[in-house]
């Protein structure tokens, strides 16, 4: 073979070895970079050092409070403050949203006329949301413009009933149930109400 050939393939190939070691000791300088730890400074913040020769710098990596665990555990007592209350109120809301209130008339659409002019109506409540405080249950019958409160009837949990009165000269009556409550929540209790729908009731002489 030509000495110059020799000497040129002999050359090719060394130079092929040095880029084939570069190249390597460039990847595993690629991995340990990756592999190297993220350093937190006294703010919460993320550091990393990224080197380019002889040279270092710090990088700062800023995260959002919200999606950083590090810097929700230390934000200040205020923020924590505000953040639980954010949470209870939604999971409030979550908790009422699923909720389902019923009432059901229980009341007979026809009732004979009686001396007193005083007829019973009685109603059914059943809930679902557990908030619900049960000791502040408060329904009442609505006839027109007028209320009347309702008590609970013995040996029950969720009926109540009230005494209407319907004058002698009056064959019906239409009324309506409402329910007012208190429920737990973050903070003070909230008030709600149900309203049922309209009924009426035929009154008949013996």
């Amino acid at each position: 073979m030509n000495p110059a050939v020799r000497s040129s393939t002999t050359g090719m190939r060394a130079s092929h070895k040095w880029e084939d070691r570069a190249s390597s000791a460039d990847s595993k300088l690629s991995d340990r970079r990756r592999k190297r730890p993220v350093a937190v400074d006294a703010a919460g913040n993320f550091l990393r050092t990224v080197r380019h020769g002889n040279e270092a710098a710090e990088i700062r990596l800023l995260k959002s409070t919200f999606t950083s665990p590090w810097r929700l555990c230390k934000a200040d007592p205020t923020m924590r403050t505000i953040m639980k209350f954010v949470l209870a109120s939604l999971l409030g809301l979550l908790l009422i949203g699923c909720a389902s209130t019923t009432i059901t008339n229980l009341t007979p659409t026809t009732l004979l006329r009686n001396a007193n002019g005083l007829y019973p109506v009685e109603m059914q409540m059943d809930t679902s949301q557990q908030t619900l405080r049960t000791d502040s249950v408060t329904p009442m019958v609505i006839v027109g413009e007028e209320s009347y409160a309702m008590k609970q009837t013995l040996k029950t949990h969720n009926r109540w009933e009230a005494l209407v009165p319907i004058p002698a000269n009056v064959n019906s009556l239409t009324y309506k149930f409402k329910v007012n409550y208190l429920y737990n929540r973050f903070g003070k209790p909230g008030a709600g109400s149900k309203l049922s729908d309209e009924y009426h009731l035929s009154i008949v002489e013996k």
